[in-house]
């Protein structure tokens, strides 16, 4: 790729990135259009249920509609989420905006263990979920993204970094299950 393209942090420790770092906006979005996904979902059929039903659920069987379509969405992408982690480095949003989490040292596709295990549970999950101090670390977890490297805290435990993908790489559809290396 063209080498005005190629943006490293000197601070970073990379040895060499293929592409270009992903713009925040970009990351942003594939943010926002993960929790389309996920919700739009269960809000249409929500919407459905106490549309045909009345204003308020007023019976088990309304409750359990809406309860299992949201089940069903969060299983559905949670699934394609995880087929997309391990064989091309991309979150769905990530998928859709042709962004993927490489490895900050090697400029490669990151393992699935540790964009899954380090970067995701660890890394947003299991410390966002401190009571109190959790909802300050999603706070500054988000803000890191205006480091020069565009490192959030969560890249910084996973070591990765979020880069534009190549042409040559970019999806061919929809959703690509096509493995990237």
């Amino acid at each position: 790729m063209d080498q005005s393209l190629q943006q490293t942090a000197p601070d970073a420790g990379v040895l060499s990135m293929p592409s270009q770092l992903a713009s925040r906006w970009s990351r942003l979005g594939a943010t926002l259009l993960e929790e389309c996904a996920i919700f739009f979902p269960i809000a249409i059929i929500g919407g459905l249920v106490s549309v045909t039903s009345s204003v308020e659920f007023e019976n088990i069987g309304d409750n359990g509609i809406f309860l299992g379509v949201g089940f069903i969405s969060f299983i559905l992408f949670f699934v394609v989420n995880l087929m997309l982690m391990s064989r091309r480095g991309q979150s769905l949003g990530k998928h859709w905006l042709n962004i993927q989490v490489i490895d900050t040292v090697s400029g490669k596709k990151v393992s699935f263990g540790r964009y899954f295990w380090l970067r995701e549970v660890v890394g947003r999950n299991i410390i966002a979920a401190i009571p109190f101090l959790g909802l300050l670390y999603v706070l500054i977890d988000s803000l890191f993204i205006f480091r020069k490297d565009r490192k959030t805290i969560h890249d910084l435990i996973g070591g990765t970094s979020v880069i534009v993908l190549q042409q040559e790489k970019l999806r061919k559809g929809f959703i690509d299950f096509t493995p990237l290396e």
